[in-house]
């Protein structure tokens, strides 16, 4: 793999990332405006049954391929024919349970579950072939294509919901964004899926763990969401939607959209019989330095932040959104930990780890489910640092990953962010943060600041072990090409 393919590959894909959830949040703020926080929550709901029956119908067909060394068309075809098969199923079921889920939710959605069920069947009908260009690092269209998929449903979920105001707009939006996604695949990668089972043996004997690690994996990242919805009001589920949303930024916009690269980069120096951990050091150390100065700011600033882009009717969401961004920081690091065992093949001993720490979880929050919302956010973002450090011990058996030497990469990083709290503590002390624009250019510079500040950390910290140099010499090359003249 050359690091080339795999730099221009991550940026395409943060990119995509980036700019689709900009959107999305520019979405989110919109729809704030139009909507309650009680349509918030019908459509958290709505989803949050639909994506647990998608877990049921995710057959891993993408992780499959992506760990085997060569694929054909029968391995594309079976994944494909297979994911079809559980959906088809799992899909009719909704249609004849719909009744019975909305009056479990105690809430007027049985016609919102049947037309989102359409989903199950547009995900299911995705190009399987679009995993080869993956496996080339070849993004471009895949990053054109994600970016239409969001403009298109970003239009049109506005559109709706400004002219109804109901939440039904984002159910709509949704639906077309995948339907755009699905289409367009097609396009980036021709391929006529066909009715296979040739490699089903071999697919299921790996599938099958990635099923049920996907199916506790959901439990165990929405399960607060399904006690939420049940113990607490309409209203409620919409605010701790909201707040989750906000704060697990840094996990979906900047650790999810490098999984599948790092599981390829894994795969391959397994191959290699290169350094695995030294790889996921370098991962490790590049997404703590991207996620922890952005957690910094939506922390301390959660009020802001709340009342500013949102309005001062989501204000009960500002605590919610603070205590939350430690799950983001767990869950993103879990990412990289779950991503280096799937492609080592060890779906076996996360599928173990995932169940273990999802009861602890689970009947941890059923035990408190009587307390304010805020203390069961607080509680749920404290117990997935079980989760964390319980994958962390298993790839440090498996690969040798030192806890020692992240911390030590990890120095002119948390050094760097303590500056940058500081410094926010004490604007926020001296003057009122009242706007958009005052919020953002605060922002800014607090995160130049950041960057100067670690720049110079690496460039002066002693001893630094392999990662460190790398990343001080990857950066201190792209700020001379930035600042060259010639």
């Amino acid at each position: 793999m050359k690091k080339s393919s795999a730099l221009t590959s991550s940026i395409f894909m943060l990119s995509a990332s980036w700019i689709a959830k900009a959107l999305g949040l520019l979405s989110t703020i919109i729809l704030a405006r139009l909507l309650t926080p009680e349509d918030f929550g019908l459509v958290a709901i709505t989803m949050l049954v639909v994506h647990f029956l998608d877990v049921f119908a995710n057959t891993g067909a993408q992780q499959f391929l992506l760990s085997k060394e060569h694929i054909d068309d029968d391995d594309l075809n079976t994944a494909w024919s297979l994911n079809m098969i559980f959906r088809i199923f799992i899909t009719l079921a909704l249609l004849i349970l719909a009744n019975p889920i909305a009056n479990f939710f105690e809430a007027d959605l049985a016609y919102a579950f049947r037309v989102s069920a359409l989903i199950l069947i547009i995900l299911g009908m995705k190009n399987p072939a679009l995993n080869i260009a993956k496996r080339e690092f070849n993004y471009k269209g895949i990053f054109k294509l994600s970016l239409l998929a969001k403009f298109i449903s970003f239009t049109v979920t506005i559109t709706v919901a400004y002219y109804t105001r109901s939440y039904w707009a984002l159910i709509i939006g949704t639906i077309s964004h995948y339907t755009i996604h699905t289409i367009g695949g097609y396009f980036i990668y021709p391929f006529t899926p066909k009715f296979c089972l040739k490699r089903i043996n071999e697919q299921w004997d790996f599938s099958k763990w990635i099923l049920l690690r996907s199916f506790v994996g959901y439990i165990r990242s929405k399960g607060d969401a399904f006690i939420i919805s049940k113990f607490f009001s309409t209203s409620d589920v919409g605010i701790f939607t909201i707040a989750k949303e906000f704060a697990m930024l840094v996990y979906e916009q900047i650790a999810t959209p490098v999984a599948e690269i790092i599981m390829t980069s894994v795969q391959k120096a397994n191959n290699n019989n290169t350094d695995i951990s030294h790889t996921i050091e370098k991962y490790l150390l590049i997404l703590l330095s991207l996620i922890l100065p952005i957690v910094c700011i939506i922390s301390l600033y959660a009020e802001h932040i709340v009342v500013i882009i949102l309005g001062e009717k989501w204000l009960p969401a500002a605590p919610i959104l603070e205590v939350l961004t430690l799950l983001g920081i767990s869950t993103s690091l879990t990412m990289v930990f779950n991503s280096t065992l799937t492609a080592l093949k060890r779906t076996k001993l996360t599928f173990k780890i995932d169940i273990i720490t999802t009861s602890i979880i689970l009947g941890s929050l059923l035990l408190i489910k009587g307390v304010e919302l805020s203390d069961f956010a607080l509680v749920r973002a404290l117990l997935d640092l079980v989760v964390l450090i319980s994958y962390f011990m298993f790839v440090k058996i498996v690969i040798g990953l030192s806890l020692r030497s992240c911390i030590k990469n990890l120095l002119p990083t948390m050094i760097s962010v303590g500056i940058m709290a500081i410094i926010l503590n004490y604007i926020d002390s001296i003057m009122v943060i009242d706007n958009f624009i005052v919020l953002a250019l605060i922002s800014i510079i607090c995160l130049l600041i950041y960057a100067v500040t670690l720049l110079i950390s690496l460039n002066v910290f002693p001893y630094p072990g392999q990662t460190l140099l790398d990343l001080k010499i990857t950066i201190n090359n792209y700020v001379k090409k930035v600042f060259s003249f010639k």
